[in-house]
């Protein structure tokens, strides 16, 4: 297993500006060639595999990453291999959103895309905030997904989170050192971000409802400074509790900090829509039941007591029965394999 490209993303970025400075390097080409690098780390790519997936030479991948191949000057045929490179990893993206990837595309999630989208742009700190199991994050992972190699840097926090593991976390997922104290650590991820970059915070509920006020608000205040040092635009996505929190907590006066800084708020529903509940179902080939039927009132009451999380480990397990049983899949099998799995999870049984 390899871990991709050996070189740190703000040693690249540094021989870029000198590429740029010293031998006229266009910011396009560069941008080009940082995203060809990026994806080899979000990949763990080395050289012969880029250089298989390219077409370009596995002896100067090193040199290009780092814009001294040829004095900088790239070339049309060099720069056009990337281009291409970057146009079939577009389409397989593409592919994945559209057909049947464990991905859904549903109204909730294409506004939290335009939100991202949004907030790239305007380079503000933009909110979302919604119930747990109504797929806010595998919306966020999959627009980060579609809009990655350097461009966006999807950050799932975690519980118990102290100040400089939070700093380090961030520095880890911006594939830099996660050595040194809070200060070092904030100037090498500042050295990887641009005013393009989109960084998404997601759960943030999770390092700063149970964390002390002094650690809460050095995270908060550190997701701020990469707004106010960098420019980049900075998604935040937590619980309704959270915002609570903020709303109406100890956090109100930095509540009035983020609603000067951005006025992007996504709120979403408490349970997933009816017409996108049909999507997922659809995606497994099941029709739309009619309502008032067994069906009908069973997925609604799992979506209202569960979410769409558990809504859809039913209809991977129904699937599942069905195949067990040489059937095409139908209601009748999703609403076994619940029946069986409520069972199972009854005190006593065994």
């Amino acid at each position: 297993m390899n871990n991709g490209p050996k070189q740190k993303p703000d040693y690249i970025r540094k021989m870029h500006n000198i590429a740029m400075r010293d031998y006229g390097v266009s910011e396009a080409d560069a941008e080009l060639v940082f995203w060809l690098y990026s994806y080899a780390c979000d990949k763990g790519l080395n050289n012969t595999e880029v250089a298989r997936l390219t077409g370009i030479d596995a002896s100067n991948i090193t040199r290009i990453y780092e814009l001294t191949y040829n004095g900088g000057k790239l070339g049309k045929e060099v720069l056009g291999k990337i281009q291409r490179t970057k146009d079939d990893a577009e389409v397989e993206l593409e592919r994945e959103l559209y057909g049947h990837a464990g991905f859904v595309e549903t109204r909730l999630s294409k506004g939290i895309f335009e939100a991202c989208h949004a907030c790239r742009v305007s380079q503000e700190i933009s909110q979302i905030w919604g119930e747990p199991q109504t797929g806010k994050s595998e919306a966020l992972k999959r627009y980060a997904q579609l809009n990655n190699s350097g461009r966006t840097r999807y950050i799932e926090l975690k519980s118990g989170m102290s100040h400089r593991h939070f700093m380090q976390y961030v520095a880890e997922c911006c594939h830099v050192s996660t050595s040194g104290d809070v200060n070092v650590l904030r100037h090498a991820i500042n050295r990887v971000l641009t005013p393009n970059t989109l960084l998404i915070f997601d759960e943030l509920h999770k390092p700063i409802l149970h964390a002390t006020k002094g650690t809460r608000l050095k995270i908060m205040d550190s997701i701020r400074d990469f707004n106010d040092e960098i420019g980049c635009g900075i998604m935040i996505c937590g619980t309704n509790t959270l915002r609570d929190e903020i709303t109406q907590g100890n956090m109100k006066d930095f509540l009035d900090q983020l609603n000067r800084r951005g006025v992007i708020k996504v709120q979403c529903p408490d349970t997933l829509p009816l017409p996108d509940l049909w999507r997922f179902a659809a995606s497994y080939g099941l029709p739309q039941p009619k309502a008032g039927t067994t069906e009908h009132q069973l997925c609604q009451r799992i979506i209202r007591n569960n979410g769409i999380g558990v809504f859809s480990k039913f209809l991977k397990n129904g699937m599942k029965y069905a195949k067990n049983q040489k059937e095409r899949y139908g209601w009748k099998h999703f609403i076994s394999a619940h029946d069986i799995i409520v069972k199972r999870n009854r005190p006593g049984w065994c």
